[in-house]
């Protein structure tokens, strides 16, 4: 199926771009189009679409008619400049507008002149559960596949895990065999919904079931690969960040593609030895 990726958001520039006081570079785009090729679809990547009403419903209108699949992210929740549900339930006909899920709470489905349009949140790592739980699984049935989920193994965890969230949560977390050759599934510390760099360094998402129990360090988990499942024989207990082995999904491409976009003078950010953070860049074209 044909794809289009949207962008929603005035603070949006592109990679190329240096983001002025205000703005932030969009990479969600990038990362939704490689998630959405490795599923097997066609992804095209359209324009940004600025917060305003009138620019998103003529944008989602025209890809509607153009595309099989439309994917936004930005602009589902209840904000005063969140228009992606009421352009849907102008267009077309809007059948869901949150799902019990941590995190990528805020998701809006519907349909427009007979195209599914999807809405994802803005947030990286909220954006990426909802595709692979639900867009990925929905682009594979229409490729007339049996089965289109992620695999799913049980693995212990390797920390305490503290739960005060009643949704569904869905972990960024490392899978690995110990030295019995069981698996172990170890959680980032970090799970802020708005960081894209631990979702490059994972490799599975730990599922934490509705409710509000707690799990212990060993006990058992499901947890959804979200690489490719030959892959799985290479990886050790991680030891450092530096020596942890990361995962060649799609989400790493997309990373390392936003990368060479956002710095072409370096394969990597400079980091600061000080405080590792990236030095300011002076692009020129």
């Amino acid at each position: 199926p044909r794809v289009a990726i949207i962008s929603i958001g005035s603070e949006l520039v592109d990679p190329t771009e240096v983001p002025t006081p205000g703005k932030i570079r969009n990479s969600n785009s990038y990362a939704l189009a490689a998630c959405a090729q490795a599923a097997g679809a066609a992804p095209t990547i359209l324009p940004i679409v600025e917060d305003t009403l009138e620019a998103l419903a003529a944008a989602v209108s025209a890809a509607a008619c153009e595309y099989d699949f439309v994917v936004t992210s930005g602009g589902a929740s209840n904000g005063d400049f969140d228009f992606i549900k009421p352009v849907v339930e102008e267009l077309g006909e809007l059948l869901m507008t949150t799902v019990n899920m941590r995190p990528g709470k805020a998701q809006t489905f519907g349909v427009v002149q007979g195209t599914p349009v999807f809405g994802l949140p803005g947030n990286p790592a909220a954006a990426y559960v909802g595709f692979e739980m639900i867009i990925r699984p929905a682009l594979r049935k229409m490729q007339g596949y049996r089965h289109f989920t992620r695999p799913v193994v049980k693995a212990k965890l390797s920390r305490d895990v503290k739960k005060n969230d009643p949704r569904r949560i869905f972990l960024r977390s490392t899978l690995y065999k110990d030295d019995a050759g069981e698996y172990v599934v170890a959680p980032a510390k970090n799970q802020s919904s708005g960081l894209f760099g631990v979702i490059q360094r994972s490799n599975c998402m730990a599922i934490m079931s509705e409710g509000l129990e707690s799990r212990t360090a060993g006990s058992l988990t499901a947890c959804c690969w979200t690489f490719p499942r030959r892959s799985a024989c290479r990886f050790r207990r991680p030891v450092g960040r530096r020596n942890s082995r990361r995962c060649e999904g799609p989400w790493h491409a997309a990373f390392a593609r936003f990368r060479k976009l956002a710095y072409p003078k370096y394969a990597s950010p400079p980091r600061s030895r000080e405080f590792g953070a990236p030095k300011p860049l002076s692009l020129t074209h």
